[in-house]
């Protein structure tokens, strides 16, 4: 594992302030919530004849650029009808790359590329060192609305792991758990039931 430049310690304490604040729904949710997701994900791939990893890396390259529910709106379509034009706000190489993964069994995750679908992925096949970084996880280090990770990934990754260590959670719980406070925090609510 690669360690990247010292966190500051007011970002670490952000997050930390932020996991101290999960409820227990949210902080038993943080905990099971890549499991759960990686679970359902891999149940609909095979209903529909799709490998687990095929159906992993489908639901990680559609979440670029898109919420939690929409992510699994598309992804039922793309499996349910092997079409992916059929999503909604896509882009095009993401359609690309969900063409590829569906004609590859063998090794879909060559598709998955760039620092957060890469470690949405990992976090998801069960990899819990390894940290996804979204506009909330972000936020939630700067305890402000950020809506650009750009070159900050890998700072505010290692900021998780700082903080995982105090909160007595591996990074990818302290960042699941931190992205459920974070969203109730600022009234961020899905608007369905996702999974």
């Amino acid at each position: 594992m690669v360690r990247h430049s010292t966190p500051d310690s007011q970002h670490v304490a952000n997050i930390v302030a932020v996991v101290l604040k999960a409820t227990e729904s949210e902080l038993e949710a943080g905990k099971c919530w890549y499991s759960v997701y990686s679970q359902n994900i891999v149940m609909r791939a095979e209903e529909a004849d799709l490998t687990a990893h095929q159906g992993l890396t489908l639901f990680a390259v559609l979440s670029q650029a898109t919420g939690i529910a929409m992510n699994w709106r598309n992804y039922v379509k793309v499996v349910t009808t092997m079409d992916p034009e059929q999503t909604t706000y896509t882009l095009t190489a993401q359609k690309a790359k969900c063409r590829a993964i569906l004609a590859n069994s063998v090794n879909p995750a060559q598709y998955v590329t760039g620092p957060k679908i890469t470690s949405f992925y990992r976090n998801l096949a069960g990899d819990e060192d390894t940290v996804t970084v979204d506009r909330h996880a972000i936020s939630a280090c700067f305890n402000e609305m950020i809506t650009n990770v750009g070159t900050r990934y890998d700072y505010v990754a290692e900021c998780y792991r700082v903080a995982a260590a105090m909160v007595g959670l591996t990074p990818a719980l302290t960042q699941a758990v931190a992205w459920l406070v974070w969203r109730r925090m600022k009234g961020i609510v899905d608007k369905e039931n996702v999974v």
